[in-house]
């Protein structure tokens, strides 16, 4: 062979050709170039997003729950209120008392007082002497004379000559006063004075008992066409004895003429007010929409809750309160710090999970739909445990139970730890229940999943929830000994719910068992149990057509069964695949010679 014309290379050139495999992050590197590589990164960023916004992780959480007792007091960190409503309820009766009564005024009836007083006194000007005048109209302006009691040595009994000239002197002593027709007009004109205020705001001969203690110095005047009521002082309407009365009278009247007008007008006065029950109510009611919500109010480092008592439905409220306003005055540097914690939680979760997939569980992130499953399916168990973990459920153990016994079915019971590991630290994260509460829920989540080996019933499931039920009693039991929580009601309650939870979950992955299957494309003990039927349809026609192969399945069948269970395999399932492995020869049977006569 002929080199004529060929350049040879030196050792030097042949070893500079050469290259070194790349490193592992150079590897990396070019794998985060690829597209299907980046949109499970872009997925997985997504879930991450989806999970803080599910968990409110830019805020701490309300770790407080109803029966447990704190170990030291529980203050407050910032100034906040409580809205009283014993306090509200006070004020708005006060106001409602206070609150003027409402009355109607008529002043027709004075009107005609005033008429029917100028037509009496027009009869007694007409006469010379008191017996000139009839004596039911001079009985109306002469003063009465208490009755004397016989044998009383107090009332001395008075001669008739006596009362007949007091009453003449009277008589005369209100005729000068009246003197002739401008007497009469001055003498109305008098009373018409002493009676106007009386007619602006009306006359009350008695303030009713039950309109309360706080507004009996005014009430509220109204007429028929005025527009709103107007305040008016008891004292300027109440009748009484006729003081108020007695006083205007002498304002505007002769002295002689005021003792027998008031005797005229004081009984012929009656009330012209008249109250109103329905504009009375709508005042009141005004009044109290008006009162301002009363609060109680608390400082920073008040005490909301005291040692070694458990929390009431009270404290949980006044806690709720001190949460809710520490969170609204808490500021975004703040929020952003703890968001940034929490992403760096979930990124190393996230991480962590996806490089033990990488070695042995690759079929979850080459397949994108195993892998958006997964993510979809991890967001709406820990919504769920957001949802159902607070007061009076506390059922955060059933979604994380479901999830956990769904991996171990599609996948393996150490992938269904790994991620039940996971969402367990992100519900304790997001409840703020702590390390106690991450014990319970991993005991009870690893006590199910270690069962689930092999189901070949469906009663399997519902005796794994009682079997875990029990865990999850002894295990609520014993933190809450731990946290220093009194073996009371309380504790015991707690840890009945969560068995009741647990047994729950049984019954629910038993009925949600066919759907799981069917969702990730699994076959468990139970289903392949229903394809080793001998009455399948499919063997039933393999029977019919083919006789000898069917014989010949069945004796493959219990031969490799025997095989695969001696070396751990599953023998179920070589059994079913032997059933069928030669389901073909039903086509043409006679063709084979287990088949042939």
């Amino acid at each position: 062979m002929s080199t004529v014309g060929k350049k040879r290379s030196t050792r030097s050139g042949r070893v500079a050709s050469l290259e070194l495999p790349p490193g592992k992050l150079e590897q990396t590197l070019d794998s985060l170039k690829r597209g299907d590589v980046s949109l499970r990164l872009a997925l997985c960023v997504l879930a991450a997003i989806a999970l803080w916004a599910v968990t409110c992780s830019w805020a701490p959480p309300f770790s407080f729950r109803e029966g447990y007792v704190p170990n030291r007091d529980i203050t407050a960190r910032i100034a906040f209120r409580q809205a009283d409503p014993v306090a509200t309820q006070e004020a708005q009766r006060r106001a409602a008392v206070r609150e003027p009564v409402v009355y109607k005024q008529d002043a027709k009836g004075l009107q005609l007082l005033a008429a029917n007083l100028q037509h009496a006194l027009t009869a007694i000007a007409a006469a010379n002497a008191v017996g000139e005048v009839s004596p039911e109209i001079w009985k109306q302006f002469a003063p009465t004379t208490p009755p004397s009691t016989p044998g009383d040595p107090a009332q001395p009994a008075k001669p008739a000559q006596a009362d007949t000239e007091q009453q003449e002197e009277e008589f005369q002593a209100l005729r000068a006063a009246i003197g002739g027709p401008m007497g009469l007009a001055a003498i109305e004109q008098g009373v018409t004075k002493a009676l106007l205020r009386y007619e602006q705001y009306g006359v009350l001969e008695r303030l009713p008992e039950d309109h309360g203690e706080l507004n009996r110095q005014e009430i509220a005047v109204y007429t028929p066409g005025t527009p709103k009521p107007f305040l008016v002082p008891v004292s300027e309407v109440l009748l009484g004895d006729g003081a108020v009365l007695e006083r205007r009278l002498k304002e505007s009247l002769p002295t002689a003429a005021v003792p027998p007008v008031f005797r005229w007008l004081l009984p012929r006065m009656k009330g012209t007010l008249e109250f109103d029950e329905q504009a009375t109510q709508l005042a009141r009611e005004k009044a109290i929409a008006e009162v301002p919500e009363q609060y109680k109010y608390f400082e920073p480092h008040q005490v909301l809750a005291p040692a070694s008592k458990p929390l009431d439905p009270l404290a949980l409220n006044i806690l709720t309160l001190e949460y809710r306003e520490y969170i609204a005055q808490l500021g975004w540097p703040q929020r952003v710090e703890r968001s940034f914690a929490v992403f760096g939680l979930l990124a190393t979760i996230f991480g962590l999970s996806g490089y033990y997939f990488y070695l042995h569980e690759r079929r979850i992130i080459n397949d994108l739909f195993r892998l958006v499953i997964l993510l979809v399916g991890s967001i709406a168990a820990v919504a769920l445990v957001r949802w159902v973990s607070a007061d009076p459920w506390r059922a955060e153990l059933i979604p994380l139970l479901l999830f956990g016994m769904t991996m171990a079915i599609a996948y393996h019971r150490d992938v269904a730890l790994l991620l039940s590991v996971a969402l367990a630290l992100i519900v304790v994260t997001a409840t703020g229940h702590g390390l106690g509460e991450f014990m319970i829920l991993m005991s009870v989540v690893a006590s199910a999943i270690v069962q689930l080996g092999h189901i070949r019933s469906r009663s399997k499931l519902i005796k794994v929830g009682a079997v875990s039920a029990i865990v999850a009693l002894a295990c609520t039991i014993g933190v809450g000994l731990l946290d220093e929580q009194p073996l009371e009601w309380p504790l015991l309650n707690y840890a009945t719910r969560n068995a009741l939870w647990t047994l729950a979950a049984g019954f629910l992955i038993t009925g949600l068992l066919p759907m799981i299957e069917k969702l990730f494309g699994v076959l468990t003990e139970i289903s392949l149990l229903e394809w080793s039927d001998i009455s399948h349809p499919l063997l039933q026609e393999l029977v019919r057509r083919a006789p000898g192969t069917y014989n010949h399945s069945i004796n493959v069948a219990s031969i490799a069964e025997a095989a695969a269970e001696s070396v751990g395999a599953c023998g179920l399932l070589v059994r079913v695949g032997a059933y069928f492995h030669d389901i073909g020869k039903m086509l043409k049977p006679h063709y084979f010679s287990e088949n042939q006569g």
